[in-house]
């Protein structure tokens, strides 16, 4: 993202792309398995950013995994813990 993207964003200029289903999953467990890195992305600004990100990345590898044959279970087994369900933080 550029700098002028980012500025516009928090002038509230350019909306935040839509947050979807797998994004309100990843801030669920982000919060409550890795507060540090989400208070550090919530007060940088950058969350919802993140969040869109790690939604579009799953939801790409998803996709490409289903085309190649793989079964919705198996892909989701595959892929959930690469940018959803992040491994916790230790103390």
């Amino acid at each position: 993202m550029t700098l002028l993207t980012r500025l516009l964003r928090k002038l509230h200029i350019l909306r935040t792309p839509r947050l979807g289903y797998l994004a309100m999953i990843a801030d669920q467990h982000w919060q409550e398995y890795c507060p540090n890195m989400y208070r550090e992305l919530k007060d940088s600004g950058q969350l919802e950013e993140m969040l869109y990100a790690a939604q579009e990345n799953t939801a790409s590898t998803l996709k490409e995994l289903k085309a190649q044959g793989m079964s919705d279970d198996m892909a989701w087994e595959f892929v959930r813990e690469q940018w959803i369900f992040l491994q916790e933080e230790k103390d």
